[in-house]
């Protein structure tokens, strides 16, 4: 048995996986294929409407900066273009990166010599606790985060102890990892602060330029498409009001708070934390292992920090790979503390079962839900979809979840009620300091775009939904595991669509198992 062969193996267990995952998501769902999370279609929305209409939004009606990730964004336009709007394009593009993953630990732990049984450990990791089969079923952008910055972080550790290395495709990765997902601004910052503490500042200057080029591009863009310099997604989520009256204050202790959490949730940091001190202590501060571990650490520390860890453990899944990769580079230096300081086999055990436990609970949920997720989405967001589909051309839909809506039905105008896809909308919320506030902002937007009705979640909006509107009816599913709630309501805004909206919800037939009150 060889590396090669492991890594043929442990392909194989994913594609079964996979399959079988694919296969009960497809039964489960009335014979239909649909993706475990609403996101994926915003993706495939936006990269519909640049392709056919030249317009990055949710609707080809207006720009909006809404999407996650430029890069996957970009690169779904561009296959949409080239190649078909598929349905399976997230699908079969996600099984690649996927599959470039293992082949990039191959490649690594080759080089490394990696031990046989414990490389095989590794790619069972992978598969486990990443876990590889759920997040490719996903059709999100975190399986190629996990591989840019795999990559990233290998490349700079690499320059960083000595070893030869391309400057040049440094910067190609930089470029990627500041465009893949913004949580990659952390690698961006923490690459060329190492690089500044080796006083190479022409080399730190270049990776920081080149990993912040994306989003200064896109913000140009943005701003003079009338939107803000930095993305929706990341406004949408942060505090409107200025750092004054405490709020400076409130961030720190917020900050720290999601700090402690996270980290307590995911144990990720032990290990690695452990793997560079020894190597700091026994003089290979400039060995490749400690540069490799200084950086997923910091890296950590930052996303914890700063980001957050998903409801369907989705954003933290680069995070699992990252800490996997440095496991492998490092496992002489951790394996020689275990043995130094727990002489019992069964200390041991149980120290990998304490550390792997936060793992082992992620790993069941994320197995155990996709199923269920998917059926979700087919319960709520795809005939959300359906029923739009059978009202007139062009109406103007106020929603909450945007995604299937926006993809299924690309005639429509969406304004979304959270923001992410709507300026107006984000501006309105960032403004308004009270429930009045909101619900007289929410009427004023529903006026100036001639909106006809609304699908939303009213535990999303207490006290905030306009006196005017008139719910129609309301759908509950059963057993939710990813819908932002079970319950969605149909309101007609437009007095012209009252009559209309009855019809169709009336002649819709929906699953058995979704809840129907008028």
């Amino acid at each position: 048995m060889n590396i090669k062969k492991i890594t043929w193996i442990a392909i194989a267990i994913f594609s079964i996986v996979f399959l079988i995952l694919f296969a009960f998501s497809i039964q489960r769902n009335n014979g239909e294929f649909v993706y475990p999370i609403d996101d994926t279609y915003i993706h495939m929305a936006i990269a519909n409407n640049t392709a056919d209409y030249g317009m990055w939004g949710i609707d080809k009606y207006s720009f909006s900066a809404t999407s996650s990730s430029l890069l996957y964004g970009g690169l779904l336009t561009a296959i949409f273009l080239l190649i078909d709007h598929s349905l399976f394009i997230p699908l079969g593009f996600n099984i690649v990166c996927a599959l470039l993953i293992f082949l990039q630990f191959n490649a690594i732990a080759t080089k490394n010599n990696t031990p046989i049984y414990l490389y095989a450990f590794y790619t069972a990791m992978l598969l486990l606790f990443v876990p590889l089969p759920t997040m490719a079923f996903s059709g999100m952008e975190h399986l190629m985060h996990a591989l840019i910055a795999i990559g990233f972080i290998y490349l700079a550790s690499r320059m960083l102890s000595g070893e030869e290395g391309s400057l040049g495709l440094l910067l190609f990765f930089s470029i990627l990892i500041g465009s893949v997902r913004y949580e990659g601004l952390f690698l961006v910052g923490i690459i060329p602060f190492l690089f500044v503490l080796q006083r190479k500042y022409g080399v730190a200057t270049f990776i920081f330029i080149t990993g912040m080029l994306p989003m200064i591009l896109f913000g140009i863009v943005s701003v003079s498409n009338g939107s803000h310099f930095l993305p929706n997604t990341i406004l949408i989520k942060s505090d409107a009001s200025s750092l004054s009256n405490g709020a400076l204050v409130n961030f720190i202790i917020n900050t720290l708070d999601n700090l402690v959490y996270h980290i307590t949730r995911l144990y990720l940091t032990v290990p690695i934390l452990i793997t560079g001190i020894i190597a700091y202590r026994t003089r290979n501060h400039k060995s490749l292992i400690f540069y490799a571990s200084a950086i997923t650490f910091l890296l950590l520390i930052s996303h914890c920090a700063f980001a957050k860890v998903g409801r369907y453990n989705r954003y933290e899944s680069y995070l699992i790979a990252t800490s996997i990769f440095a496991y492998m580079l490092g496992h002489d230096v951790f394996k020689a503390f275990i043995r130094q300081y727990f002489k019992s086999k069964i200390a041991i055990t149980i120290v990998v079962i304490i550390l792997l436990a936060p793992w082992i609970k992620r790993s069941y949920r994320n197995y155990h839900r996709t199923i269920q997720a998917t059926h979700n989405i087919y319960d709520q967001q795809i005939q959300m979809s359906r029923l739009l589909s059978s009202l007139p051309d062009n109406i103007t839909v106020m929603a909450n979840d945007i995604g299937a809506i926006s993809y299924f039905n690309p005639n429509i105008h969406i304004v979304d009620m959270v923001g992410l896809g709507s300026i107006d909308v984000l501006n309105m919320l960032r403004n308004s300091t009270s429930s009045e506030e909101k619900r007289e902002g929410y009427s004023e937007i529903a006026k100036n775009n001639e909106s006809d009705l609304a699908v939303i979640y009213d535990h999303w909006y207490p006290n905030e939904v306009p006196k005017g509107w008139r719910k129609i009816e309301t759908w509950t599913i059963q057993n939710n595991v990813i819908c932002g709630h079970e319950t969605v309501s149909f309101y007609a805004i437009n007095t012209n669509m009252d009559d209309i909206l009855k019809k169709e919800l009336a002649n819709h037939n929906l699953p058995k198992d979704v809840i129907r009150n008028k």
